[in-house]
């Protein structure tokens, strides 16, 4: 009986909380995983709206719209929206000095029970209007005293018309100069052309350039002039990556300097900063061709070495070659 009477009261209470409304609160509901604005030609707008719905019973409050970057903008058009409304999320992408794929974040916090902060990602990719052949220009090897040419095209979109502004460079010994082309399969844009003049003295060369366009909304135009002046004087071997050693053990390389025009000269000094390794220089007088011994002696000493060898000539166009060094010691 008791059993029975417990039975019927469980019965009834279970009835009444299933009759008793269920209390959702606000609810946000977004209907995407996020937004591809697709390809995008630079220096163009682009906008998308996304429907922000409450599917709860109570006031939505939009507390806070961001994006994670400068090239995005967001507006909600109200920021409470009460029960089975909505509200528009616009957001625009800016592709002014952007350029590539980009994926980027809409942040929206609410006050919504579920997905009370949001992330939305956002993707796309920006086309240039004008789009360079190479990331640089490579000269390769010049040899001092003697002039030298590169040349690569920068295409242009259809209906856009480059006109160049200034031109940045650091280096006396390199010149830039463009010019339009056309083509009669209607590939259109400009040539750069990169001089290196006779003056340039020996070494690494690394000029980075910057080509302003006179137009308000295309980023400039920038790549790096790269190659290698051989002077008179070459150096052999350029860097010493030497096999591991013993510590109680000495070894002895050879580096020589010669001169490609047989002209003579002097090696001032040949030294390195290492206790361990010693230069000696074969002659104080002036010759066609040097040779140094450079000699690694460890005494006892385990690890890395890694330093640099320093030869200091009388040519003042040449005056100091550097030759890394680096070899492992052991027991």
């Amino acid at each position: 009986m008791r059993t029975t009477i417990f039975v019927l009261v469980l019965s009834t209470v279970l009835s009444l909380r299933a009759q008793t409304p269920r209390h959702l609160g606000p609810l946000l509901e977004f209907p995407i995983k996020g937004w591809d604005f697709g390809s995008v030609i630079q220096g163009t707008h682009k906008k998308k709206t996304l429907r922000l719905t409450n599917k709860g019973d109570a006031d939505l409050i939009i507390q806070l719209a961001k994006v994670t970057c400068g090239c995005l903008s967001v507006t909600v058009t109200k920021k409470k929206i009460p029960p089975g409304e909505s509200a528009s999320l616009v957001v625009s992408l800016d592709s002014n000095r952007q350029r590539g794929r980009i994926k980027k974040h809409i942040i929206v916090t609410s006050n919504s029970r579920q997905h009370g902060q949001v992330f939305i990602p956002v993707f796309g990719e920006i086309k240039p209007v004008y789009r360079l052949e190479h990331d640089n220009l490579d000269f390769g090897l010049v040899i001092a005293g003697k002039t030298a040419k590169v040349e690569m095209k920068v295409f242009a979109l259809p209906g856009a018309h480059p006109k160049v502004g200034t031109i940045s460079l650091r280096h006396e010994a390199l010149k830039i100069t463009t010019r339009v082309f056309a083509e009669e399969n209607g590939t259109h844009g400009l040539i750069i052309t990169a001089i290196l003049k006779q003056t340039a003295k020996p070494g690494r060369l690394v000029v980075p350039v910057r080509i302003n366009l006179l137009e308000d909304k295309v980023d400039a135009l920038r790549f790096v002039v790269v190659g290698a002046v051989l002077g008179d004087i070459r150096i052999s071997p350029t860097k010493l990556s030497l096999p591991a050693i013993k510590s109680s053990k000495t070894r002895e390389i050879t580096v020589e300097l010669s001169s490609f025009g047989k002209t003579p000269f002097r090696v001032e000094r040949a030294s390195c900063i290492d206790p361990h390794v010693t230069v000696e220089k074969d002659s104080e007088s002036a010759q066609e061709k040097h040779t140094m011994i450079v000699k690694i002696a460890p005494a006892g000493f385990v690890g890395f070495i890694r330093t640099r060898i320093y030869l200091v000539t009388n040519r003042a166009d040449q005056r100091v070659f550097t030759i890394p060094l680096q070899v492992e010691v052991r027991r």
